[in-house]
């Protein structure tokens, strides 16, 4: 989101308040200087220097261009032989809407008018904060491996809970002497008991071979490819289960961060971010902001789901038996809660 801020205050507390803001490594400079004036003494360029020295966040914009003397031009700064950036200067005049025709009537400037004036600025600008998303996404660490058995231990009790109210009970019986012990676990949800398939060293071990046992006769090892093709449908509310997803893991609330894309000079699109607990979370490129963070959320859960996050599997299975209510209980549940209301009414 772009913002113009009228500063009060003297030179020096300006520059101060300035420099708190692009002293961060994210934040993107436009040293913006009038072309009319020598760029020797330009402030902006002088500051843009000292916080990005190797000019990796900087984009140089020449300003008057058409105020210039008709002796002189910008030609040399804005082909980067002086002054250069790795972001080429970008020239403007004050009339936008004109910025074109005068870049190509103008001899001097007529091979640079393809990358000239605010819209061109803008263009670079989207894409320039697009590959800085993409490559923090990259160096992010989303995919873990995991052992999905050790993981359908916890997706069981989950499960357990929400259908029946009580928990997994696992019995435990051994084998061979004090050093070394063999384990057989056997686990009951409900009144079904599911054994162990083999015996084990350790005592975990055998809780979740029982448990992926029990597992996959209630919920079958397709489960998570069902949740995830779950998740990408339209009306599955990703938003909400994230956000009910990092209340149970008492941690800060989704953060999302949406910016416009020019994909062309007639079609811009959203691109957005989504931090939970430290990770980062990219979307697809959407035509509105509301369904890229719907993206982008997707595309978190989907990263949990995949990592076997035990919590994520839950709520989002949660919300899979909440759909899967038959349409005749929710309308008989309506009609009950309109008798309701209506005897609370007469009262």
């Amino acid at each position: 989101v772009l913002a113009l801020c009228c500063l009060d205050g003297t030179a020096q507390k300006i520059e101060n308040i300035v420099r708190a803001f692009i002293e961060k490594p994210n934040t993107i400079l436009l040293a913006i200087s009038p072309a009319n004036d020598d760029l020797a003494t330009s402030v902006a360029i002088k500051i843009s220097q000292e916080v990005d020295p190797d000019g990796g966040r900087t984009f140089g914009v020449l300003t008057k261009l058409d105020l210039m003397d008709e002796s002189t031009d910008a030609v040399k700064v804005l082909e980067g032989r002086s002054y250069p950036l790795p972001y080429r200067w970008t020239g403007a005049i004050d009339h936008t809407q004109k910025e074109r025709g005068f870049f190509m009537e103008k001899p001097e400037y007529a091979h640079l008018a393809h990358r000239m004036g605010v819209e061109h600025l803008a263009k670079s600008i989207s894409k320039h904060l697009e590959d800085l998303v993409k490559s923090k996404f990259s160096a992010t660490k989303l995919f873990k491996s995991f052992d999905m058995k050790s993981a359908k231990k916890g997706l069981l009790q989950g499960y357990s809970l929400r259908s029946f109210g009580s928990f997994p009970i696992y019995e435990v019986s051994t084998e061979g002497p004090p050093h070394d012990m063999r384990f057989r676990c056997t686990v009951r949800v409900r009144d079904q008991a599911y054994a162990s398939l083999c015996d084990h060293r350790h005592l975990r071990e055998a809780e979740e071979d029982a448990a992926a046992v029990a597992y996959k006769d209630n919920l079958g090892d397709d489960n998570i490819d069902m949740l995830l093709e779950m998740v990408n449908k339209a009306n599955f509310h990703v938003t909400q289960t994230l956000k009910e997803f990092t209340i149970k893991k008492s941690i800060c609330e989704p953060c999302f961060s949406s910016s416009m894309v020019h994909e062309t000079s007639k079609m811009t699109r959203w691109l957005s971010t989504v931090e939970v607990d430290g990770q980062v979370f990219i979307g697809e490129t959407a035509r509105s902001k509301q369904l890229s963070v719907r993206k982008a959320a997707s595309s978190a859960i989907t990263a949990f789901l995949e990592d076997g996050d035990a919590l994520m599997v839950s709520v989002v299975q949660g919300k899979r038996l909440v759909n899967a209510v038959p349409t005749k209980l929710k309308h008989d549940s309506t009609k009950k809660h309109r008798r309701k209301r209506r005897k609370i009414r007469h009262q």
